[in-house]
Order: C-alpha cells, then structure tokens, then sequence
C-alpha cells in the first residue's frame, strides 16, 4: 500500500487567504495557540470556496458555532464536504473549550462532524479535526455509531486509506464496539458493500477480529457472506479461521447454503479439515438422497459435511507431509492445496480477486 502521508499530501495555501478566512470568522482577538494546526495541509481551491462562504456568513450576521435550523453548525457542514480550510479557520477562531466544539453533536442524529468527514471518506478532514482531541474517536450517534463504523460503511475510492489511518489511533476496544443494533464496524461494512473486496474485512481480522463472531447472536460473518454470494470475502474469513460448520440460530450451516459449484471456489483457502457436522441430518448435503438402512451416512474429511456413499467415493490425501489418504467428496477431492508466496491466498496485493459483505445500519 502507497504511504498515506504521501499520497493525500496537497501543496499549502498562501497564509494571506487563509489569515482572511480567519479574519471573517472571528469576532474577536484569536485564540493565542492553535499552532497544533500549523503543519496540517491544505487545498488552494478550498480556501477560496471558505473565503467566499466566511463573507457571506459575516453579511447576514450568521453564527457558525451554533445549531442552525437543521441542527449542524458550520463545522458539521464544512467537515461533511471535505473543507479542510473551513474546518481550520473554525477550530481557529471558536472562543471556547476545543474538544467541546468538536464534538458538538447535531440534533437530529447525534453526529459530530467527525462522524461526517468519516462518512464522506474524507482524509485530510478527518486528520485536521481529530488534532482538536483523541476523545472524538469515541464519540457515538443516537445509533451508537462511531467514527469507525462511517469510516467502514463509506464506499468513495479514499476510504480504505482513512481507515487504515483510522484503525491505528482507535483503541482496541473500540475496533469491535457493536452499535445499538449489534452491528460492529466490520459487520456495517459487511451490511453495506457494494463490492466484493477483501480490503476493509482484512483490515479488522490481521488487528484481531473473531472470524466467527456471532452478528446481533444470530448468524456469522461468513454466513452473510455466502448469503450474498460475496466468496472472495468468504474466503478471507475462512483463510483467517471461520468455520464453514457453526450453525445459525436457525440451525443452517455455511455448508447449507453454499451450492456444489462455490464450495470448493471457498474450501481451498481453509488451512486445514473443518469440524464434521454434527447435526442430524435425513438426507445427503449434496444429492439430497434420503438415508436408509442401505444409504449411510459419509463424512467429508475435508468440507466436514454428511453425505452418502455415492458422493463420497473420492479420496485425497489431506497433507503434502502425510500420505494417508482418506473420504472426501466429490467437490473436496478436486481442491487444489493452494499456497502463496506471500502467504495470504486472498491478499488485495495478489492476482485473485478480492472481498466484502452484508446487514442493517
């Protein structure tokens, strides 16, 4: 991955417009130290866009560290739209305690404007707001939403570097906090995806998330992937240690609703044989025959599934370093032992494809 410093780095406006803005925008003498701010980078085309709106605000007598009418003030709107040098001047010129402006929350849904330039994947934004203090990384909606979880849910092409950025100053703690529906960040993201990518999904599980953590006790992550037929993040999950055989709180395995032919396409990233399936079953995984006293019940010694003979002929050895071969299904016995270079078959930086997932806000 490009560093990210240098990748969102745009060039620092002359200080004559900026001190302009900033002279819009007070009423009184400045704050004598803002000089945590100093180094932050900012747009050309955004101070001239701020200088514009600053006049306007001054003419009409508008306060922009109230609530307007809507219920945001001028942070959340600057924040909402990526002005970096209207966020600046504002934390520049508020008469008060910093943190406090900061993480003013709007009225109707309780969001700071941290929370929007999270949202609009807005990088630079983000950095300069959360210099007013670290306490905004905590700061949750009347959803029980954090930063994180809009970070994670927000689909514009720089969000993945704002999370990765993100990640690194959250607390762990927080990296799974669940909302008021029982949605965590990576189980938003799931939820709200609109690709198939394994880059947000890796972020979480390479800093210690449970790939089989239970969503709001119901089902899994892997679950809801299958379910919406996102196998490139299935597989992620399974390479990190999901299981393809813990049933839902409906009873249905992974295995259940993976057809035949994506089966394999996700077993292959397993690093080893997955749990035998435990409940009883009156008929065959695959064919759907019934069981008699004539048809018995196989298990795959790869998938973990119950089946019956027919589909079960096939056997493979299961490691290079033991030769043993044992019963698999007509599916297992056709997965190839994939290994890479890098060690991770399901890498963004590898030539496969990648992953996401699925649920409610």
């Amino acid at each position: 991955m490009p560093d990210i410093q240098s990748a969102t780095a745009l060039p620092s406006p002359p200080s004559k417009e900026t001190n302009t803005v900033v002279a819009l925008l007070s009423t009184k003498d400045l704050l004598a130290d803002r000089s945590f701010m100093d180094g932050l980078k900012i747009n050309r085309n955004t101070i001239r866009q701020s200088l514009s709106m600053a006049a306007k605000w001054r003419n009409v007598g508008y306060n922009p560290f109230h609530l307007d009418a809507d219920g945001y003030t001028a942070l959340h709107r600057a924040a909402g739209k990526g002005d970096d040098a209207l966020v600046k001047a504002l934390l520049s010129t508020y008469k008060g305690d910093l943190i406090d402006f900061a993480s003013l929350a709007s009225s109707k849904q309780g969001q700071t404007a941290f929370h929007l330039a999270c949202k609009g994947g807005h990088f630079s934004t983000a950095k300069v707001l959360l210099a007013a203090g670290k306490s905004l990384l905590s700061c949750v909606d009347r959803h029980g939403n954090t930063p994180l979880h809009f970070a994670a849910t927000s689909c514009v092409p720089q969000a993945l570097a704002l999370l990765e950025w993100l990640i690194s100053h959250t607390p762990r703690s927080y990296l799974f906090r669940a909302n008021n529906h029982g949605l965590s960040p990576v189980a938003a993201h799931v939820a709200v995806t609109t690709t198939d990518s394994t880059a947000i999904l890796r972020l979480f599980l390479e800093r210690g998330l449970d790939p089989n953590a239970m969503i709001r006790g119901e089902n899994t992550l892997l679950h809801v992937c299958v379910e919406r037929k996102l196998f490139n993040m299935a597989g992620c999950l399974v390479e990190f240690g999901a299981s393809l055989n813990i049933p839902d709180t409906r009873g249905i395995l992974v295995t259940d609703l993976l057809p035949d032919c994506q089966l394999a396409a996700v077993v292959k990233y397993a690093a080893g044989p997955q749990d035998w399936v435990t409940l009883i079953r009156k008929k065959c995984m695959s064919c759907t025959t019934k069981f008699h006293l004539f048809r018995r019940r196989h298990h795959c010694r790869l998938c973990g599934r119950v089946l019956c003979g027919a589909c079960t002929r096939s056997k493979r050895s299961l490691n290079d370093d033991v030769g043993v071969k044992v019963r698999v299904c007509h599916i297992c016995v056709t997965v190839p032992r994939n290994k890479t270079k890098n060690g991770s078959m399901t890498s963004t930086n590898s030539d496969g494809p990648s992953t996401a997932i699925t649920m409610y806000l």
